[in-house]
């Protein structure tokens, strides 16, 4: 028996299969509606995009599954990197593949991981969809490039 649920290993590790496998089927996700309009007009606008996510291994094949993937240079997984935001060393790895003095801003919907991650590595940072008193943010996706300065 294995602890916590009280059940087989046997039922446990194929439970636990079952459960990454759902919550990896790209059925189970919806992207926000501004999405794809937000990836666009910052592209036209010049901004490359960079996802950085505390998220699994398999992140890179959802987003692709989603049919986003291309709007992406990179992606780069919390489980891979081998840390999560905010711990600085997330960042780090994620900007080790960038240009040098490539102007980077962290856009993100979590404040503590997303925001105060990207400033204490001395990113610019957005907070999208949470209104934080302390911290830019926008509703929509589609307000990046006027926050940017890029409208």
């Amino acid at each position: 028996m294995s602890k916590g649920a009280n059940l087989p290993r046997s039922q446990t590790s194929e439970l636990v299969w079952r459960v990454r496998t759902e919550y990896v089927n790209p059925r189970r996700w919806r992207i926000f509606t501004d999405t794809t309009d937000a990836l666009k007009q910052l592209s036209a606008n010049g901004w490359r995009h960079v996802i950085l996510s505390n998220h699994v291994p398999e992140l890179p094949t959802l987003v692709h599954a989603l049919g986003i993937g291309s709007h992406f240079e990179q992606i780069h997984t919390s489980a891979i990197i081998g840390y999560e935001k905010p711990n600085p060393m997330c960042f780090q790895a994620a900007l080790e593949h960038l240009p040098p003095g490539a102007e980077v801003t962290m856009v993100g919907d979590n404040y503590p991981a997303d925001i105060l991650g990207a400033q204490a590595v001395g990113l610019k940072a957005v907070l999208v969809r949470k209104p934080h008193p302390t911290t830019e943010a926008v509703q929509s996706l589609v307000n990046l490039a006027a926050v940017l300065g890029e409208a």
